[in-house]
């Protein structure tokens, strides 16, 4: 199996927060000033693909650090899990707003991989500035099956199977690779510690680090700001009727509509 895993990381709360900066170059220099370290849900992705990794000794894991720089720091931190490849993936900040774009960029890097890809895992949120969005575009890029809020994953017979819960059920999906899954944080998924000799490794390990190249500006730019009053239009209310899935094609012919008005 090979597993691929995106990791933006967020910055350490044990480090005061930076200025705020209107100015974007002076905002990005900030932003990367404070060190970073795996959100709860990165270290939950981590671990998903190290117990897949258990479970059949022939996985490979490789991990794609993305941030506006990459901090090296970090990157020995996940290379201490004994992965098979890990490298970095610099982006310029206001990307890091841009689900859309960034999920192209990464369907850019994963297109360029010469083994198959089996299974893709991402943290639900996605560094400081998630919206919950990059997951599902980015399975939309790849044209993969998606599940969301994923606890545990396993393999069986050829299959993934994806643990959830929802209340006092527990919901088990049952996918054939490749597919890809945001992982939510759990007991179930919480990140084990790395061995020592493998920490040691990590600090003598060099990284590949890929800057960002042309034609992948970000679409988003603070371009000025104002307050004004908005009027809500009376349409009334109603309840969603019938399955999931009718009432998800009703709501998305609603906000179609809306688009084209």
């Amino acid at each position: 199996m090979n597993i691929i895993l995106f990791i933006s990381g967020i910055a350490d709360s044990k480090w005061p927060p930076p200025t705020l900066q209107l100015d974007p170059q002076a905002a990005g220099a900030a932003a990367a000033a404070p060190p970073k370290k795996l959100s709860p849900f990165d270290e939950s992705a981590l671990e998903c693909a190290l117990k897949i990794r258990d479970a059949d000794a022939q996985t490979r894991i490789s991990v794609f650090v993305v941030g506006a720089p990459v901090q090296e720091s970090l990157l020995r931190a996940i290379a201490s899990f004994r992965l098979d490849h890990v490298a970095g993936l610099t982006v310029v900040e206001p990307e890091l707003w841009d689900a859309r774009s960034l999920a192209r960029r990464f369907g850019d890097v994963l297109a360029r991989q010469t083994e198959t890809i089996d299974l893709v895992l991402i943290g639900r949120e996605f560094g400081d500035f998630d919206d919950g969005l990059l997951p599902p575009y980015l399975a939309e890029v790849l044209r993969l099956p998606f599940v969301g809020l994923v606890q545990e994953v396993r393999c069986d017979a050829g299959e993934w199977i994806f643990f959830r819960e929802r209340g006092d059920i527990e919901e088990r999906i049952r996918v054939r690779p490749a597919a890809l899954a945001s992982i939510t944080n759990d007991k179930r998924n919480r990140l084990r510690f790395p061995l020592m000799k493998n920490i040691a490794a990590a600090k003598k390990a060099a990284f590949v680090v890929e800057n960002t190249g042309p034609g992948s500006e970000a679409r988003v730019r603070l371009l000025s700001s104002s307050v004004r009053t908005v009027s809500r239009q009376q349409d009334g209310c109603r309840m969603l009727a019938g399955s999931i899935e009718a009432q998800a094609e009703e709501l998305s012919a609603f906000l179609l509509s809306r688009v084209k008005a």
